[in-house]
């Protein structure tokens, strides 16, 4: 028993790219099936004293994506990284059938050693 403790105790941590990556590619799982409840706990805003997880969830659903995958992940500052994803959407508001492709880098920020998701003010795309 003590020896299994002390063998996790000595994991080491995983490269900062790696963990934004995985980071990334759960909150895109999540948006995805339109678990927006998931995904929340992936953004940033969620860290915050002020978060509101009923606007949060009140802001969504105007995208269906049909596709959500993480393409690159690069570190741009220790607590900072940019997440490229490939992504298949519709906008059924807009009587859209066929799906959108698209590429868009998002930011990632380190917050207390976990990284969350923090869209562009004003919009996700750049």
């Amino acid at each position: 028993m003590l020896g299994a403790l002390s063998l996790g105790a000595c994991t080491p941590a995983l490269p900062p790219e790696q963990a934004a990556r995985e980071r990334a590619e759960a909150y895109w799982a999540a948006m995805l099936v339109g678990d927006y409840i998931t995904a929340y706990r992936y953004e940033a805003l969620s860290t915050e004293s002020a978060a509101d997880l009923q606007g949060y969830l009140t802001s969504r659903g105007g995208l269906q994506y049909s596709r959500a995958e993480v393409l690159d992940v690069r570190l741009v500052a220790e607590d900072r990284a940019e997440v490229l994803v490939a992504l298949a959407y519709r906008l059924p508001m807009l009587g859209t059938r066929d799906p959108i492709e698209a590429e868009a880098w998002s930011d990632w920020v380190l917050i207390d050693g976990a990284w969350y998701h923090r869209p562009q003010r004003g919009s996700f795309w750049r």
